[in-house]
């Protein structure tokens, strides 16, 4: 079985393509050129659905890539190093330049910020453990802790169970913490809100989305339609309930998830996701995910005031396109770099396996 899935890296380019434009045009339109003129056109307003089928991938990859390791150690070794590598390398060049974007929403950021993204453990736990305030270098962030969670029980579910513990574990730990939150809601007595507040930290409510992708890849591996079923009744689930059941958003996490699902089955929608530009899209999806948006919202703010005779909406283009041949340059050759020298690391230290150069599995 092939380990690279074309259209999956077109869905990651679709991903990324409505996170960013969600962040250009919408999230933060009280600081843009654009302002409010276009926060509600429908691509730009929902683009933060995109993180929601980042997660569908997830599952999906995941369970991938806990079928060809052989212990806990060694898979969490190749997530660590297909993830530290970028991480590393976009927290520092953002901390670094962001003197050069004094407009960023959040401010400038501290040494201490550092942190949460270098280790994929979210502020408030850093908070807890040093007993000081400590930020983030990126807003985006918030969805990598998430993943980490995820990560983590699901390894230790699949060497526990096997490949349906995680499906169902995750399934399991999205509907537990989905009644807890309605109920602390309902009935805010200290008995809920402690679970609520248990739930929250592990981020219970998004592994819904895990456990969609993570069915999803069950069908792929030996196309059993009830898989297939159940990742279409797990999507549809935390679509309709992604923002408290309203309509605009449920449509908008349905139609990701359709085509998500669509792309498993259809040879033309694989055919279309596997266009150039959503598959570059892809390959940088990772890097650009990390550094983009304080960039782009400060860049925006900056050229807003230059009065330059564009119309508005043109303005993050160049922006965006600078962005994306950045995020070439540390995905083609700073990540690879990096990982190369830590995987010795890793390697010797028993972490991984010894395998020769050509029985490497290319990362997914």
């Amino acid at each position: 079985m092939s380990s690279r899935i074309g259209y999956l890296d077109g869905l990651r380019g679709l991903a990324i393509l409505l996170v960013v434009f969600y962040h250009a045009f919408t999230r933060w339109a009280e600081m843009v050129p654009t302002g409010e003129s276009l926060a509600d056109v429908a691509m730009f307003k929902y683009g933060w659905v995109g993180v929601q089928l980042f997660f569908l991938i997830s599952g999906f990859v995941i369970l991938m890539t806990l079928e060809r390791c052989q212990s806990f150690s060694e898979y969490f070794s190749r997530r660590w190093l297909r993830l530290f590598p970028g991480m590393l390398i976009c927290s520092l060049l953002v901390f670094f330049t962001a003197e050069w974007f004094a407009e960023r929403p959040n401010g400038l950021p501290q040494a201490v910020d550092l942190l949460p993204g270098l280790t994929f453990i979210e502020p408030g736990w850093w908070q807890s453990i040093l007993d000081r305030p400590v930020g983030e270098i990126e807003g985006t962030y918030w969805s990598l802790y998430v993943e980490f969670k995820f990560y983590v029980i699901a390894g230790l579910l699949f060497f526990w169970r096997g490949a349906k513990a995680v499906v169902f574990g995750c399934a399991l730990a999205y509907v537990f913490g989905t009644v807890v939150l309605s109920l602390e809601y309902n009935y805010p007595t200290p008995v809920w809100q402690g679970l609520a507040d248990i739930v929250t930290a592990l981020s219970f409510k998004h592994f819904g989305w895990f456990a969609a992708g993570a069915a999803f890849y069950l069908f792929f591996k030996n196309w059993d339609w009830r898989w297939y079923g159940v990742g279409v009744l797990f999507a549809a689930v935390c679509a309709v309930m992604v923002r408290h059941l309203s309509a605009g958003p449920a449509l908008a996490a349905v139609l990701v998830s359709a085509l998500f699902a669509a792309s498993l089955i259809l040879p033309r929608v694989q055919q279309w996701l596997q266009n150039p530009v959503l598959l570059l899209l892809g390959f940088v999806s990772y890097p650009l995910y990390l550094f983009h948006e304080s960039t782009l919202i400060a860049s925006l703010v900056k050229l807003g005031s230059l009065g330059l005779p564009l119309p508005a909406w043109f303005l993050p283009l160049p922006v965006i396109a600078l962005q994306v041949l950045v995020a070439y340059l540390i995905a083609r050759y700073g990540e690879r770099l990096l990982t190369r020298w830590l995987k010795t690391g890793v390697t010797g230290m028993g972490l991984l396996p010894a395998r020769p150069t050509g029985a490497q599995q290319r990362k997914v």
